[in-house]
């Protein structure tokens, strides 16, 4: 809650003080999804979805993003459960012109409403289907930019994930959390892949 309240608030000043200068984008993304961490052990590569990417840039170098993103992963002890992992991710962005039609931008963000949900294809797997592991993380999310001013651009996108499971609740309402049961909760996902935006 405290980093959402952060981040609204440089958003906010943000907005006030550099909107004369505004450029924003909207697009996807598709990539490969890796993910590590003891936390993760178990979990295969997936493939990762970037549902919405925004982008609004207050001045030439410094804006905000916002990035719905979803993962789709099997278990490596099974193959009637998938797992899909996603978030909300808020934070600043930083973009540096490299040449005319490339750019980067880097984007650190807060990974809002953290969540992995568990689908079980057969009744092999009794009680799991639809249990939600939930926690907090950030990204350190970079994109390699490519194409003219306004208009269709294109993108090598580098994100990492990283943060903590909390919680595990099942469809029944019961839960747990994972300190008090003495689980390993750190988790992290290296993605890559590529998107198209348009910017506006």
């Amino acid at each position: 809650m405290k980093n959402l309240l952060l981040v609204t608030i440089v958003l906010f000043l943000s907005i006030n003080i550099l909107a004369q200068d505004s450029k924003a984008y909207i697009g996807v993304g598709l990539g490969y999804a890796i993910p590590s961490g003891d936390a993760m052990i178990g979990v295969d590569n997936g493939m990762e979805l970037g549902i919405v990417n925004f982008g609004y840039r207050f001045n030439e170098n410094w804006g905000a993003t916002i990035n719905l993103v979803s993962s789709g992963h099997t278990l490596e002890a099974t193959t009637d459960v998938t797992w899909g992992l996603a978030y909300l991710g808020v934070g600043p962005m930083y973009t540096t012109s490299l040449s005319d039609n490339i750019s980067l931008d880097v984007k650190p963000q807060a990974a809002l409403g953290m969540v992995g949900v568990y689908v079980v294809e057969s009744n092999s797997v009794l009680g799991l289907d639809g249990a939600q592991v939930t926690g907090s993380g950030f990204v350190l999310g970079n994109s390699l930019v490519f194409g003219s001013e306004r208009g269709l651009k294109f993108s090598v996108n580098f994100d990492y994930l990283f943060g903590n499971w909390k919680t595990t609740t099942y469809t029944d309402g019961s839960s747990f959390d994972w300190k008090n049961v003495g689980y390993a909760t750190a988790m992290s996902k290296l993605s890559l892949g590529v998107g198209i935006r348009y910017n506006f």
